[in-house]
């Protein structure tokens, strides 16, 4: 079983060198922005208007892919874009700049309550990356997840994951019959109650594109090498009552950007070929049922 450590793994603000398709494809994409004169979005042709939207400078969300696929996606389209940054939100703070209005977007996981709540982008972002789920734990407790083939061997390990307040992960994990911890608060937080070994949580669930990353920040914390958890969601755009009048113009921008390759270009600058990174293929894959309605 491979051994990661922070020097194996790729650096998180570093872009992946492209391929020559995908450096193609991105100066293209660079090349249709033509400076004009900013007007709101009012039915005029493409090169006249300028979508102005406002977002959190979250860093741990991987801001930079999904500001980057918003500004490039909307380039693509022909549009004029300008990304106003507010500051670092917290996860739950973000949902309520959004209902007010003080932010534009978020990117979260679909799920039924926000569907309800919010206004989603029906393009998924991640190519399904966020629900590959590998766990970071304690540095030294990977002897505490080997030799686990299926879930009904891991829950007999009676090992409980720790998540962030009102994550949706709680409901899976919930269905699913699997102990967990929601930690109230700052997201953040959970790293060292993690690492600290006290606070009765082995490990944490990140998404494949998140938990390289993440690694590096926290080296106290290192990637388990056995399990790939699955479950069958992506990550979309939600956008708040100041942005839906976006909504056609972010899901006909988001469609060229899958159809031409953009998404699929974006994610392997951020995130790298992170399938071979985590040696997905050599993990025990493990499905988890989603809830009913999700």
């Amino acid at each position: 079983m491979p051994v990661f450590n922070r020097q194996n793994l790729s650096q998180p603000e570093k872009s992946v060198p492209l391929s020559a398709p995908a450096s193609v494809l991105l100066c293209l994409v660079l090349s249709l922005f033509q400076p004009v004169s900013a007007k709101e979005f009012s039915g005029a042709e493409h090169n006249t208007i300028t979508i102005t939207l406002t977002i959190s400078n979250d860093t741990e969300t991987n801001v930079s892919f999904y500001s980057d696929l918003l500004q490039q996606a909307l380039l693509l389209a022909g549009y004029q874009v300008k990304v106003n940054f507010i500051g670092n939100l917290s996860y739950l703070r973000q949902i309520q700049y959004l209902q007010q209005g003080k932010i534009d977007l978020i990117w979260r996981l679909r799920t039924r309550e926000r569907d309800e709540k919010l206004t989603r982008v029906d393009v998924g972002l991640t190519h399904g990356m966020i629900g590959q789920r590998i766990f970071l734990i304690p540095k030294g407790d990977q002897g505490r997840f080997a030799r686990i083939n299926n879930l009904a061997e891991f829950k007999n390990r009676k090992l409980t994951g720790g998540f962030g307040e009102r994550w949706f992960d709680i409901e899976i994990w919930k269905y699913n019959q699997l102990p967990y911890v929601e930690i109230p608060g700052e997201n953040r937080k959970i790293y060292p109650m993690l690492a600290s070994k006290r606070r009765n949580i082995d490990y944490l669930s990140r998404g494949i594109n998140e938990i390289v990353s993440e690694a590096q920040r926290f080296p106290d914390l290192e990637i388990e090498t056995n399990l790939l958890f699955c479950y069958r969601l992506d990550m979309y755009f939600y956008l708040g009552p100041s942005a839906t009048r976006y909504h056609r113009i972010l899901t006909e921008s988001l469609q060229q950007a899958e159809k031409h390759g953009l998404i699929k270009a974006l994610i392997h600058k951020h995130w790298g070929n992170v399938e071979q990174i985590l040696q997905l293929n050599k993990r025990q894959k493990i499905e988890l049922q989603l809830p009913p309605g999700a």
